[in-house]
Formats: C-alpha cells, sequence, structure tokens
C-alpha cells in the first residue's frame, strides 16, 4: 500500500504519521527500522516479526502455532496472529518448555493441551493437533515428564 500526500500539506502526513506512531505504541508495535533492545521486552514476553513490524507477545498466551502454505500462525488466547518467522526460528524464540514440536507443521503449548488422542493432542479449545508417527513415543514421554514436573 502506497499512500500519497499534497506536495504542499505537510501537516497532514505529519498528522498520519503522529497517529500510525501512537497506534503502534499502544498496540505493543515497534517499526521495522528500530533495532531489537531486549530490555525494552518485559519478563515473559518475545518479540515477533509480523510483516514489516516487531509486536510483543506474551508466551503463555500462545497456545499452539501452525505452519500452512509458507505462513506460521501463532493462535492465541482470544485472537491469532501471522509472524514472519519459519517454525524453527519461532521454535528457538520459544525457548523450550513449554513449547513443544509435536509435528512438522506444528507446535504447541503443552499447558493447553487437554488430553491425547490415538494420534494428536486435544487442545483446550477442542482442536486436534497431530503426533508425528516417528517420534510419538519421545514425544509423549517428554510431555509426560513435563506435566509431572509440574506437579
Amino acid at each position: 500500500m502506497q499512500l500519497a500526500f499534497c506536495e504542499d500539506n505537510d501537516k497532514e502526513r505529519k498528522q498520519f504519521l503522529d497517529f500510525t506512531g501512537q497506534y503502534a505504541k499502544e498496540h505493543n508495535m515497534h517499526p521495522k527500522t528500530k533495532s531489537f533492545d531486549s530490555t525494552n521486552v518485559s519478563e515473559g514476553m518475545i518479540e515477533l516479526k509480523c510483516g514489516r513490524i516487531m509486536v510483543s507477545v506474551q508466551r503463555e498466551q500462545i497456545q499452539y502455532a501452525e505452519v500452512y502454505n509458507h505462513k506460521t500462525t501463532l493462535y492465541m488466547t482470544g485472537r491469532s496472529l501471522t509472524a514472519s518467522h519459519s517454525l524453527s526460528a519461532l521454535e528457538d524464540i520459544l525457548g523450550g518448555d513449554p513449547f513443544l514440536r509435536c509435528y512438522r507443521s506444528y507446535i504447541v503449548n503443552m499447558d493447553y493441551i487437554e488430553k491425547i488422542d490415538d494420534s494428536s493432542f486435544v487442545m483446550k479449545d477442542g482442536v486436534y493437533i497431530p503426533i508425528t508417527r516417528d517420534g510419538r513415543k519421545g514425544i509423549l514421554s517428554h510431555y509426560m515428564t513435563y506435566l509431572l514436573e509440574r506437579f
């Protein structure tokens, strides 16, 4: 999208830039040109690149992530977000427990798993997330260990 402003109307351009800057600040978004500063990210928050902006997200709100058609979508409590990261990069950003890669195109937050079906995790919102056949034993073992450590 390209915006056009009258050459002689710098006031209109300034108002637009002020508005977008305020909107970005209110929604924890940062311009792409701003360098990443980990001191700006509070405990439990991660910053994700979403198109041309950086968005701060609370780790514990992420229920699961899915890659479909080369797009990584994070499903959170009450919303979803499409990030400009591969699933492997997202896995590194999330940093392990409670996140588990259970299939080549899915990462789940183990805190949101309701139950285990024959070949999938059933999330608290009713979504079925597949578990890879080859690594099923290791994935289920990791999940059970995580549950035992929590309680």
